[in-house]
């Protein structure tokens, strides 16, 4: 009953402490910079989950073993240095290191110019064409198989469609995926920033296309996050990047509303069951802890302690095999998944793969890491020149930084979404531009 009473008291207290100091430190946390969005991705993915397993709220989570409440009690105390060190490594990074405040007003950008819309058209070809080379690969398309088939036969067809697929799939992702969520966050800031035909044909297009692609494996919250987006490019270019509550309470309530039709139509099973769906979102709002539960049976009991071998290995050159944390721990939660031949993976808040590799230790030094390397990029872009695609470009990494709450920090090491994407995309318009100003002093 104490330990209860401590744990509640805990629960609520932090977050309003955490959001205080944000606020007097820097900006708002409600205004959308990448420091700012992962403090919420960390505050609603990995921390209020916790108060559900501890009450045992959320029943999905119960019925595969989330009920001891020691366990659960040091994850909260986890998340909350985890939050508190990624903030001190903002703190470092602007006031120690001087590296300023991070913008979130974009209303007056300028316009794409023509060398800008042919580069960004020609990749918006590409991605097609990656997409259609992807799709003609897989056996099945999940979506078709969501609107008319079992919810054994979606899973199943998800799991072709991604960690079964095999060969060159994060490739396909990134250029047949990503690359044209990010296309369509560029057209629609431009759109914003110049209303006419032109601009509006380019992104209802590129909405269409990448609607396509993020809903093909039939996984809800891809489509949401895109919309999310869309809104966060709204925010940044009428609303002067400042939310205000009547604005979000209608952004939240029409994602739950789309939740609902969806998780309908999809899943036969939920459909009309509207308490059944919300215990499900709850579920999937919580579903990045789990594998920060089970870590403390896994390592170092069933494994020792990996000591960074969950870390890449490019060619070979480091003296490890990299292990792939998330599915081995999929695999011992779910022993049940090999016989089905169901490639999973148990994700989690980023601390989880940071003990797994170094114990309490990493948990104490790799937030703070975090919170430094994320100021550092957000300052780099706030440097550039306000246009649709820095505004693209700043909203896609909010979206792909936000998943450091629910995934671990091996994938970010060698970061393929920033060196084979964002930068090349980031050079390219400054390479075209600087050609352009050349120009113009020859002139």
């Amino acid at each position: 009953m104490i330990m209860d009473f401590y744990f509640i008291l805990l629960f609520f207290i932090f977050p309003i402490i955490a959001v205080y100091i944000y606020n007097k430190l820097f900006s708002s946390v409600l205004s959308p910079t990448i420091p700012s969005f992962l403090i919420i991705a960390l505050l609603t993915l990995a921390y209020v989950g916790t108060i559900s397993f501890y009450f045992h709220l959320d029943s999905f989570s119960y019925k595969i073993g989330i009920d001891n409440k020691e366990h659960i009690m040091y994850m909260l105390f986890a998340n909350i240095w985890t939050i508190s060190s990624v903030i001190l490594g903002f703190i470092y990074a602007k006031y120690v290191l001087k590296m300023g405040t991070i913008e979130s007003n974009y209303a007056n950008s300028r316009q794409l110019n023509l060398n800008e819309n042919i580069i960004i058209f020609i990749l918006f070809l590409i991605g097609i064409t990656v997409l259609y080379m992807y799709l003609s690969k897989v056996p099945q398309i999940a979506l078709l198989v969501a609107l008319s088939d079992s919810d054994e036969s979606i899973d199943m067809a998800r799991n072709l469609m991604g960690n079964s697929f095999g060969g060159n799939w994060h490739w396909y992702k990134l250029y047949g995926n990503q690359m044209l969520v990010l296309i369509t966050f560029i057209y629609f800031a431009s759109w914003l920033i110049k209303k006419n035909i032109f601009n509006f044909t380019l992104f209802f297009t590129s909405f269409l296309v990448s609607s396509f692609a993020v809903l093909s494996i039939a996984k809800k919250s891809q489509f949401v996050w895109l919309i999310i987006g869309l809104l966060i490019v709204y925010t940044m270019i009428k609303l002067k990047g400042r939310i205000n509550v009547r604005y979000l309470l209608i952004s939240i309530i029409s994602i739950f509303v789309f939740l609902y039709i969806t998780y309908s139509l999809f899943i036969p099973s939920y459909e009309g069951k509207l308490f059944l769906i919300l215990e499900k979102i709850l579920s999937r709002i919580s579903i990045g802890l789990s594998g920060a539960y089970f870590i403390f049976d896994y390592i170092p009991k069933e494994n020792d302690f990996l000591l960074g071998s969950t870390f890449p290995n490019p060619g070979g050159i480091l003296p490890h095999t990299p292990f792939n944390l998330n599915v081995k721990l999929f695999e011992f939660v779910h022993p049940e998944m090999l016989e089905l031949d169901i490639v999973g993976n148990k994700n989690s808040v980023f601390w989880m793969e940071a003990y797994a590799n170094f114990g309490v230790f990493g948990i104490l030094i790799l937030p703070f890491i975090v919170g430094l390397i994320i100021y550092f990029i957000s300052h780099v872009l706030n440097r550039l020149e306000k246009t649709p695609i820095v505004i693209g470009t700043i909203v896609f990494l909010m979206l792909h930084y936000k998943d450091i709450s629910i995934t671990g920090i091996s994938s970010y090491v060698i970061d393929i979404k920033l060196f084979f994407l964002v930068v090349p995309l980031l050079l390219a318009m400054l390479m075209v531009n600087l050609k352009l100003h050349k120009r113009k002093v020859i002139v």
